[in-house]
């Protein structure tokens, strides 16, 4: 299936046109990661108390949390990836979009 939007194409021109990340040392950039892990982790239980989900297994929030520290490039794919699922079933019973276009859009999504 193809769909009106190249979601890796548009992962690939996010990932060149984002800025790069902070230059640091290396011990300044273990403690920057540190530190968004722990802030990540805090997050996981005020998510859960302002919206009232709470893991059906009954496991604390901060303890399901996946947390992964990435760079831009990869988190441009990630929510590239994800946007492309959510999307899928809206895009499934389009029509088929001409290579073209895919790639216009994809520029259009990646550089957003």
């Amino acid at each position: 299936m193809t769909t009106p939007v190249d979601f890796d194409a548009a992962a690939d021109i996010a990932g060149r046109l984002a800025p790069p990340g902070p230059m640091a040392d290396g011990a300044t950039l273990a403690a920057l990661v540190s530190d968004l892990r722990s802030s990540a982790a805090r997050a996981a239980e005020h998510v859960a108390e302002i919206s009232g989900l709470r893991p059906v297994d009954g496991r604390e929030p901060a303890d399901v949390a996946r947390i992964r520290v990435v760079d831009r490039a990869r988190w441009a794919q990630a929510n590239a990836e994800m946007f492309g699922e959510l999307a899928a079933d809206l895009l499934r019973d389009l029509p088929q979009t001409p290579a073209a276009a895919r790639l216009a859009a994809a520029t259009e999504v990646g550089g957003v």
